[in-house]
């Protein structure tokens, strides 16, 4: 790599992609923070609209970097590989904050988890090693605009519960509408990780072929090796 292509790592569009990263676990650590100091339901209330606007920012980052990167030039290597998985992680990590908020149940996060880290960690960096790019289709897209929409409904209802306990609307030890919000977060919980498992199946079908050309390539000859 030449040190122009490695100067050119350090732009904005890329400056993007990494601050998704570092939203996340800005998101994760405000309610880390909520509910190890035990706060009050005002200081709670202000810890979820800050976190709803960090995942705001965060989604809207991930409709500019690209905008960005090809508006200015900057388009590298760097930032077409790492911009999907700057997503997986910071979905990962809001996600499992929802886990340890007791919204999201440990095995549905763990298919998404298994999902992305396959994706991530064997599928794109094995086809990307032999000259070829896994593209998007449109049901990876439908996965990560519920992940989006739903996330920030829940996000909402928790907002929405905390303003109906300060407006003396609700109790603040009243539990049919927490039941609701987990109610609600579990169905949309099952929709994600059925696309999550959906989409990686169908990712898997649509690329067998090239799958199977580079397995007929590796057991070459010797020589080629």
């Amino acid at each position: 790599m030449s040190e122009t292509n490695k100067k050119s790592i350090f732009n904005l569009a890329n400056s993007l992609t990494v601050s998704r990263v570092i939203l996340g676990f800005v998101f994760l650590a405000l309610f880390l923070i909520q509910n190890s100091c035990s706060l009050d339901t005002q200081s709670a209330l202000i810890i979820n609209i800050i976190a709803f606007f960090v995942f705001v920012i965060a989604i809207i980052t991930d409709a500019l970097d690209g905008y960005v990167a090809r508006k200015t030039g900057t388009v590298t290597d760097f930032g077409k590989h790492f911009d999907p998985l700057a997503d997986s992680i910071f979905f990962v990590i809001v996600f499992g904050t929802f886990v340890y908020l007791g919204l999201m149940p440990w095995y549905l996060f763990l298919i998404v988890l298994t999902r992305e880290c396959y994706m991530h960690i064997y599928l794109r960096p094995h086809l990307r090693r032999h000259g070829t790019m896994l593209p998007a289709n449109i049901y990876g897209k439908t996965k990560t605009f519920c992940q989006c929409m739903f996330s920030l409904i829940i996000l909402f209802m928790m907002i929405l519960r905390q303003i109906l306990v300060l407006t003396n609307v609700i109790a603040a030890d009243e539990t049919i509408f927490q039941s609701v919000i987990g109610i609600t977060a579990f169905v949309m919980f099952c929709i994600i990780a059925f696309l999550s498992a959906a989409s990686l199946m169908i990712y898997i079908v649509q690329n067998a072929a090239k799958m199977k050309e580079i397995r007929r390539q590796n057991s070459g000859s010797p020589e080629e090796k």
